[in-house]
């Protein structure tokens, strides 16, 4: 009971620490401009520097990713202990005598490996919601710094090109982005078919149709079933949809583009900024 107790109170300093520092990010630059400028009198004055503080949203992404990865790396541990100790015969998985052909404890290993795709799954979900989140504080920037209402849906297939309709508006002539915007609206369809299942007799969850029709060689797909298809060059005619996997390399390379993407973006926007404040002075 008094380790729970500390462990509680711990993670309430954590929560209260993270509190704080997005405060200070958020109201840190306020304040520093009011205590170097005390003769603010009128509400326009105050309405510009209240524009100028920002939320550092590349910062949070990146705690989100950070914690994502923690997260995937802890969460498979137990389930691949269990897939080791029965492939390895070891206790409390030393198979019994049989004649039986199927090998001992194969429902065991099933269901670890299962348990490894939902937390696959999971993380990828986690990252969709995070760099929506991003996108969602991007915009409110751009519309509080430029007085401009931006209507887009970055859900829509295709709807991460239209931040170059979004640049045009800032009259901004973007740099080009380094990173996979093919595998990042995979992100987001995939997200989809894992919180919308459509069958009710087994976990795994398989691609729809309408998405193998633009990404007929899907990056969320379990490598033995690409190879299949692949020496029969049917990549673009699967007679079974494909299995939605989430290896921890699937996994890493999704959080390293999703990061590039948004540190572009961030950047773009911060660069559009300091050149538009620097031609009105």
């Amino acid at each position: 009971m008094a380790k729970r107790n500390f462990y509680n109170k711990a993670l309430q300093l954590a929560r209260f620490a993270c509190w704080t520092v997005c405060k200070l990010r958020l109201c840190g630059f306020a304040s520093q401009k009011y205590s170097t400028t005390r003769n603010l009198q009128t509400a326009a004055e105050l309405n510009v520097m209240q524009k100028e503080s920002q939320v550092d949203i590349s910062f949070f992404l990146k705690e989100r990713t950070r914690f994502i990865k923690y997260y995937y790396d802890n969460g498979i541990a137990p389930f691949k202990t269990i897939m080791e100790l029965i492939e390895n015969e070891k206790d409390p998985y030393v198979p019994p005598y049989s004649e039986d052909s199927e090998p001992a404890f194969l429902a065991e290993w099933i269901d670890a490996q299962t348990a490894i795709e939902v937390v696959g799954h999971a993380a990828i979900s986690m990252l969709s919601s995070s760099i929506q989140l991003f996108l969602k504080e991007w915009l409110k920037q751009i519309e509080r710094f430029s007085n401009v209402k931006i209507t887009v849906n970055f859900k829509k297939n295709g709807g991460l090109r239209q931040c170059t309709e979004i640049f045009s508006c800032l009259e901004m002539n973007p740099s080009p982005c380094p990173a996979n915007i093919d595998l990042i609206e995979q992100i987001f369809l995939a997200r989809n078919r894992i919180q919308h299942p459509e069958q009710i007799t087994y976990l795994t969850v398989s691609h729809a149709k309408t998405d193998l029709s633009k990404y007929p060689n899907p990056f969320f797909a379990r490598e033995s079933e690409v190879e299949l298809l692949s020496k029969t060059n049917k990549l673009n005619n699967w007679l079974v949809p494909p299995t939605v996997a989430a290896t921890r390399e699937m996994v890493e390379e999704s959080i390293l583009h999703a990061e590039l993407f948004c540190s572009w973006l961030d950047s773009e926007y911060w660069k559009c900024r300091k050149t538009k404040m620097h031609n009105k002075a």
